[in-house]
């Protein structure tokens, strides 16, 4: 029987798990949600091996800490079931503790507008490395093909940006 259990009290089985980010050393919350899994819909278990895709790229190069935190089929939240933490607490004590796993994200500092496929700013295949800016980004846009930007779409060129079309390319940004 894994520590997951038995640290439980019971097998009421994950009902679903949620990945949270947060900035280093910030106080604010749990974070902010990036990806999510039913695990119910495969079947509960008491425990889970799942993989979840997240794109980094709409955060900014920095320390970070990653939180998982899994909910039961009564909604109780889980304790952290990695790093040997089931064999340093009492769960009853822990249930829904925070304790993340610290990472780096490293995201380029500039982005190049190919026009791969079409003009749309928005499309991240048209983007060199296959992703847009992220609206939070620091850096260098740079327009290498004729764009546009739809009327729906916020670009924001903002202190620490710096936007530079090349000659002979046009940034054309639609109004709503």
């Amino acid at each position: 029987t894994s520590a997951e259990i038995w640290s439980s009290g019971n097998a009421l089985g994950v009902k679903s798990a949620a990945l949270y980010l947060r900035p280093k050393d910030s106080t604010t919350g749990i974070g902010e949600k990036i990806a999510e899994i039913n695990t119910s819909q495969d079947a509960t278990a008491p425990q889970v091996r799942y993989i979840f895709d997240v794109n980094t790229n709409n955060f900014p190069t920095g320390d970070y800490e990653l939180f998982l935190q899994a909910t039961d089929s009564k909604d109780q939240n889980s304790h952290p079931g990695y790093a040997h933490m089931g064999f340093k607490f009492d769960a009853s004590e822990w249930s829904g503790t925070y304790y993340p796993i610290e990472i780096h994200i490293n995201n380029p500092n500039t982005y190049i507008f190919k026009g791969t496929n079409s003009s749309n700013y928005t499309t991240n295949s048209n983007w060199e490395g296959g992703s847009l800016p992220p609206e939070n980004f620091n850096g260098v846009i740079v327009i290498d093909s004729n764009c546009e930007v739809p009327a729906n779409y916020h670009l924001n060129i903002g202190v620490g940006k710096k936007l530079q079309v090349n000659s002979g390319k046009s940034l054309v940004l639609k109004a709503n």
